[in-house]
């Protein structure tokens, strides 16, 4: 599939916070316990790839820890649908206050139905990584070709977010400061309240194929939220 990556980038409150790869299999626990994505097999930061040899958590911790004995600059794991669709997650080694989630826009720019259900796809399992590991922010689609400040300048902890993205999360602290009235009254195509007291603020259901109908929706929440950039269609 043809295409450039698309990054949703999740921080978190220390650089320390994914060191402890527990956080990460949590996540692949329950992952492939609650969809049919699955391991694609291998880990592939490095080259020759590190290769899991069966689809299972133990072989998933094997390799994230090779990867990490062998002072690689990072890790990637990919997980896949039957129908193709692959979502990437990845961490860098330095920097162990950011998840880096991935998928080709090849999949997701197009009318198709099976598009919109990508789409979906990708939506669920951010949400997933947010219940999962209890990020403070999360945002995206970017790309480091056209959003170069969002991918290499770590976000600085606190109240502020600088624009409205396709998908925004918004963890316990920072939904409070923003005001969670505020948040609740955003235009949005869909709006999730975690039980940590987040907020999840998705835009559109398609962002790069079925952009046009939605951009009241960025401009409301901006408005309403008091930030001045919106970043729409990845």
């Amino acid at each position: 599939m043809s295409g450039d990556l698309e990054w949703i980038l999740f921080e978190f409150a220390s650089d320390e916070a994914l060191r402890d790869r527990s956080r990460f299999v949590k996540l692949m626990s329950e992952i492939v316990k609650q969809s049919d994505f699955r391991f694609r097999p291998s880990l592939t930061h490095t080259y020759p790839p590190t290769i899991i040899e069966e689809d299972s958590i133990d072989a998933l911790t094997t390799a994230w820890d090779t990867a990490h004995q062998r002072g690689q600059h990072g890790a990637l794991i990919n997980c896949v649908r039957p129908n193709g669709f692959s979502v990437g997650f990845g961490v860098d080694f330095g920097n162990y206050g950011r998840l880096h989630v991935t998928t080709n826009n090849g999949y997701i720019s197009s009318l198709e139905p099976v598009h919109y259900e990508n789409v979906e796809s990708l939506a669920w399992i951010c949400e997933t990584a947010y219940v999962a590991m209890h990020p403070e922010y999360g945002y995206g689609m970017v790309s480091p070709a056209t959003h170069p400040f969002a991918v290499s300048a770590p976000w600085q902890s606190g109240d502020q977010v600088w624009a409205v993205f396709d998908f925004n999360f918004y963890g316990p602290k920072l939904a409070a400061a923003l005001g969670r009235d505020r948040l609740k009254s955003a235009p949005t195509w869909k709006t999730r309240e975690f039980d940590d007291g987040g907020t999840f603020l998705q835009m559109s259901p398609s962002p790069i194929a079925d952009w046009k109908p939605y951009r009241q929706n960025y401009e409301g929440t901006a408005e309403i939220l008091g930030v001045e950039r919106i970043y729409q269609g990845g």
